[in-house]
């Protein structure tokens, strides 16, 4: 078995967050206006703003708050508004605003995790993104202890598919039993890594536990990203 070398990343969720998917969290601040009766009405609408904003030109080059506008502003499009009636009344720039501050503290955070981790090991990002993910790594520092920084758009490749984990490990010279690979969704990041031969190692919270706990319970689970600190990855090389 090789020794590990490198530790992948999730971006949305797992460096911005600890394991708080985007929807999750635009739902929890946009729930008190009582736009939505269900989480399920509210990620039907963003899922579809989200594949809206991937035809739009200039998305590739907007900043992580602009991104978070866009999205909310296309949300609001779909959004039946109070009792059936628009337009709806709060205001994607706050928005976009208290979800950014909230991910600004989890980033710093986890710049420093990164700085320690570069001490042992070679490290990258890997997300489903619009073709940002670079920029926004560079925007808040990441990209200093990054070796690279795999978007899905710009490869063409979106997890779980393995074209988007073989990327990375083209980029960075490694083979897939050398790589951990950390994200917050099951279906996405632990399949997607797994399947491809990476390590998974899953980020999760009250939102995301599994489903079916038997099935999952050889993932390895942190709850945050300090925990890898203290992680013994030697007895993910014996597996």
């Amino acid at each position: 078995m090789k020794k590990i070398e490198a530790i992948l990343f999730d971006f949305g969720g797992t460096l911005d967050h600890d394991g708080r998917d985007w929807f999750t969290r635009l739902f929890r601040i946009l729930q008190p206006a009582g736009e939505f009766s269900t989480c399920e009405e509210f990620e039907s609408c963003a899922d579809q703003a989200a594949q809206a904003i991937c035809f739009m030109e200039d998305t590739p080059t907007l900043s992580m708050a602009e991104t978070v506008e866009r999205i909310c502003q296309q949300i609001q499009i779909r959004c039946p508004g109070k009792n059936g009636t628009r337009p709806s009344a709060w205001d994607p720039a706050q928005v976009s605003e208290l979800f950014v501050n909230e991910s600004r503290q989890y980033l710093e955070r986890n710049r420093r995790v990164l700085a320690q981790l570069r001490k042992q090991f070679r490290l990258g990002v890997i997300s489903n993104n619009w073709g940002n993910t670079a920029g926004w790594c560079r925007h808040y520092r990441l990209h200093e202890y990054l070796d690279t920084m795999i978007d899905s758009t710009v490869v063409g490749s979106v997890k779980p598919d393995p074209g988007i984990f073989q990327a990375a490990l083209h980029d960075m010279k490694l083979a897939p039993e050398q790589c951990i690979y950390v994200g917050d969704r099951y279906d996405c990041d632990v399949e997607g890594s797994r399947a491809a031969g990476l390590f998974p190692i899953w980020i999760v919270n009250e939102n995301n536990h599994p489903l079916h706990p038997k099935q999952t319970a050889a993932v390895p689970k942190i709850h945050n990203l300090l925990e890898l600190l203290t992680m013994d990855f030697s007895a993910l090389e014996s597996l």
